[in-house]
């Protein structure tokens, strides 16, 4: 959930960024185009859906953003001459005197060869309105997505049990076809050291309300006193069950060990993978590496990835 969140957070933040992005170029264009540039950005920034960007782009469509270079007033592209002080605006040929544009390299009135030559004046390419315009395609796509991440799907309910503490010959009682399972006892021989072991297994059990996956697991404990256990399910968004289990005590070297067992089902449960603490991820199928003795309060986050 919280990589989610995550996820849904840098959406955001890109869609931010991009609506800044779109702001400034429209006040640049707007300003230099001699139209109302705080309200046209406002427009593109806040319309929904970016309409206010594609009103803009009609209506700046008949506003030239080109001055004269002589008297800086604002011209058309179409214009030859500038009306305010009759500076020529564009090329000529210089055999029959007709306007001709840039990078031509023949005169299409005379079909005289044109030698190359820098324009008066000449409106810039506009890089900008590319990104502007792909920004408006990615951006609701984003949105759209990020509104159907934050809708969780169904996970169908789940139930969670958590038996104990008990200790290894009174599980043994409860659970007598344990001390038989070979693997079982294995990983019981491997739990030596003071501190705290998770054994899970993955199942498809049946019931009432028809087949569940299932998540089995022991939880075995050295080393501590006083030891509480809380369990808790905990759905993600694609309607798969994780396990949260929190676990508090005292160190103390001669307490006895003890083991829980813990069981989730659900319609769908997460793969077993472990957040310690609320950073480390582990497998877990393995036993804690992070120091002999625990602290104080651990928590185990069985993630549904």
């Amino acid at each position: 959930m919280n990589r989610m969140g995550l996820l849904i957070g840098g959406i955001g933040l890109l869609i931010v960024v991009s609506l800044v992005l779109i702001g400034v170029s429209v006040w640049k264009d707007a300003r230099a185009r001699g139209m109302n540039a705080a309200g046209w950005t406002l427009c593109a920034v806040f319309l929904p859906l970016f309409s206010g960007l594609a009103l803009y782009l009609i209506a700046r469509s008949g506003r030239s953003a080109i001055r004269c270079p002589n008297c800086h007033e604002r011209v058309s592209s179409e214009f030859s001459l500038c009306p305010f002080c009759g500076t020529e605006l564009k090329l000529r040929c210089p055999s029959c005197s007709r306007p001709v544009e840039y990078g031509w390299k023949i005169c299409p009135s005379c079909g005289a060869e044109l030698p190359q030559r820098t324009p008066p004046v000449a409106e810039k390419k506009e890089h900008w309105l590319g990104w502007v315009l792909a920004l408006s395609i990615v951006v609701p796509l984003l949105m759209v997505g990020a509104l159907v991440l934050s809708s969780p799907l169904d996970h169908g309910g789940f139930s969670t049990v958590q038996d104990g503490p008990h200790t290894v010959e009174e599980l043994f009682e409860l659970q007598p076809e344990l001390a038989e399972d070979t693997a079982f006892n294995e990983w019981l021989e491997q739990c030596q050291e003071d501190g705290a072991y998770l054994l899970w297994n993955q199942q498809v059990l049946g019931g009432k309300d028809g087949e569940k996956e299932t998540l089995v697991g022991y939880l075995y404990l050295r080393g501590y006193r006083d030891a509480e256990l809380d369990t808790g399910g905990d759905p993600n968004y694609w309607g798969r069950v994780g396990l949260n289990v929190s676990l508090s005590g005292a160190a103390d070297a001669d307490a006895e060990p003890v083991i829980w067992f813990i069981r989730l089902r659900a319609n769908r449960v997460g793969e077993p993978q472990l957040l310690l603490n609320g950073s480390e991820e582990k497998t877990i199928m393995q036993q804690l590496e992070d120091g002999q003795i625990l602290p104080d309060i651990i928590d185990f986050y069985i993630l549904a990835e």
